[in-house]
């Protein structure tokens, strides 16, 4: 009693010194902590004795507990404008005291919330239904139709992010910076649907095909966790999240690839499950044959997933070495990925497309030189360094913490020499000024591990005349494609929602726009199967794991390069609430 007693006193008092210090909390993140330190409490006070023995506390559920309560705390200082840079002694015993004695409450809430998976576990198995064709029409009937008002109210559509591709298609001068595959599909229904008056018929025919895509992966979604998951509460949930969560009906009318992509990855998530639980050999056969011409297909649509697959295939050679799955595993991978690289190579070739920038790979060491150079000390004491820096960038770059667009757009590397030059300049900065580069690093992912932060909602700026807040509305001009609001007043609710971020006023609701929340969910559900000893999933959870990486390696964290963790985040549920096999394939 004494201890859970110290231990409530302890993280009540860390809570009221956030609540203190950090004022500036928005009423949504305050509501979050609030109710999070209840029922942290309440966890602590009821934990039994059981629970406490040394067996019962396992690795996995500490480590995750730990990496929250340190992203909490950092978060909150960077929050604030108190970066790492910037701390005194004292600030840094606080921080190690905010830390320890909020460790307890997160602890115990993670536990808790293992326990109840572990409760609700079940064989992995597919409960298919002769159903099931007539649910997936159902659901994606349902999804559509409650997308349409809001496709309504931003009527034809919204030509809001990267339109320019559609340039390099009317001036036959193609560039492999954007995927090539969503060029040609984004200008193929720009260029079709164009006529004397303008061109709001290509929007129209881009969101319809985009949104039956989307919706018909997210029924195909549902029957996937419908045939796993008996909890009704739960898919009416998931059934809700996807047909009214504004950032799904949103993006599914906007011209972005990350759309599709995040369909692509959820699609071939499902796959890739299916192909390692099905039994019954004409299906799986089935999924072998069409397994690599989506996957194919998903990393046509992005750039960074061939990457991520890239590792995926190392680690599946690292696997058969160790014996834990069969070489046919790896040589079915090589496949995928030889398929890639022939339609991507074949594309390039037809299209005569320029390679893309090395300059978009450079981010975290632009960040670094940026952050670097900005600072008074630096420039009045270390000539040397501001000159180096310097000579890699065009005079008018310039440093914006939370987007790398303004240091490395203007990043100038003429040749090997010079790229080799940059990455030796970056190592050597890191170890002259290592704080300053950990705190570049940190403001620019802020919005991946951070679900306070609101940073990345005015990436590219807010309010409601430009209509760039957390999602851009806005369409872009000289395509001649004219707005033309359907149902106004949802539009305008959607604008002071998203353009002007009221969103962030809304109590607790708001955690769910936080792209950090995704993120924070999928590593839960890796920590949880590492703490069962699955090894079953490791093949797809690394590529998600991987792709985590290159998202965090980007020039920004924004809701839409979240999005593929925000789209399969009840797949991965599913896959926690299930008990597989330690067998891999």
């Amino acid at each position: 009693m004494i201890k859970r007693i110290s231990l409530s006193l302890c993280s009540f008092a860390a809570i009221a010194y956030i609540l203190y210090h950090f004022c500036n909390l928005n009423s949504a993140l305050l509501f979050f902590v609030y109710v999070v330190t209840c029922a942290g409490i309440v966890a602590i006070y009821n934990q039994s004795k059981e629970e406490l023995k040394l067996e019962n506390i396992n690795i996995p559920t500490i480590l995750l507990a730990a990496l929250f309560s340190v992203a909490t705390i950092t978060g909150l200082y960077f929050g604030c404008g108190e970066p790492f840079e910037d701390f005194t002694l004292g600030t840094v015993f606080v921080y190690l005291f905010l830390i320890i004695f909020i460790f307890p409450l997160v602890y115990v809430l993670v536990f808790k919330l293992y326990a109840f998976v572990d409760s609700k576990s079940y064989p992995t198995m597919c409960n298919r239904s002769s159903r099931d064709v007539l649910v997936w029409l159902v659901v994606m009937l349902i999804i559509f139709a409650a997308w349409i008002p809001v496709w309504l109210a931003y009527y034809p559509g919204l030509w809001n992010y990267d339109p320019n591709q559609v340039k390099e298609w009317l001036y036959n001068h193609f560039s492999q910076f954007h995927p090539l595959i969503h060029t040609l599909f984004l200008s193929a229904c720009y260029v079709i649907g164009t006529d004397e008056i303008g061109s709001n018929k290509g929007v129209i025919i881009y969101d319809v095909i985009q949104m039956l895509v989307m919706s018909s992966i997210f029924s195909y979604a549902f029957v996937y966790v419908k045939n796993h998951i008996k909890n009704k509460v739960f898919l009416v949930i998931m059934l809700l999240f996807f047909a009214f969560f504004p950032v799904n009906s949103i993006l599914a009318i906007s011209s972005t690839k990350d759309v599709i992509f995040s369909g692509l990855v959820l699609l071939n998530l499902i796959l890739s499950l299916r192909l390692l639980e099905e039994k019954e050999k004409k299906r799986k056969i089935l999924l072998i044959i069409i397994f690599p011409f989506t996957m194919t297909l998903m990393m046509l649509f992005r750039n960074n997933a061939k990457y991520a697959f890239l590792l995926v295939l190392l680690v599946a050679i690292i696997l058969v070495i160790i014996k834990r799955i069969k070489a046919r595993v790896v040589i079915y991978l090589a496949i995928c990925m030889l398929m890639f690289v022939i339609g991507d190579k074949t594309l390039a070739f037809a299209l005569d497309a320029d390679s893309g920038r090395i300059q978009e790979t450079m981010s975290i060491p632009s960040q670094q030189m940026g952050r670097i150079h900005s600072k008074p000390l630096v420039a009045a004491q270390d000539e040397e360094s501001r000159k180096e820096i310097e000579y890699y960038y065009a005079p008018y770059a310039s440093y914006n913490e939370k987007i790398s667009d303004g240091m490395k757009d203007y990043l100038v590397l003429n040749g090997k020499e010079d790229v080799i030059g940059f990455l030796k300049l970056s190592a050597k900065l890191f170890f002259k000024y290592p704080i300053i580069s950990l705190d570049s690093y940190l403001y620019l992912t802020q919005g991946a591990w951070n679900i306070g932060d609101v940073s990345n909602a005015i990436v590219y700026g807010k309010g409601l005349d430009n209509r760039q807040g957390y999602l851009l509305t806005d369409v872009k001009e000289g395509y001649g494609i004219t707005h033309s609001s359907k149902m106004p007043w949802l539009e305008n609710i959607l604008e002071r929602a998203f353009s002007d971020n009221e969103y962030q006023n809304w109590p607790l609701i708001s955690v769910l726009f936080a792209p950090a929340l995704y993120v924070w969910i999928f590593l839960f559900v890796v920590f949880g199967l590492i703490k069962k000893k699955s090894v079953k999933y490791t093949l797809p959870v690394s590529f998600m794991l991987f792709l985590l990486l290159t998202i965090l390696a980007g020039p920004c964290i924004v809701i839409r390069y979240v999005y593929p963790f925000v789209v399969t985040s009840f797949v991965f549920i599913a896959m926690l609430v299930g008990e597989d096999s330690k067998d891999l394939v």
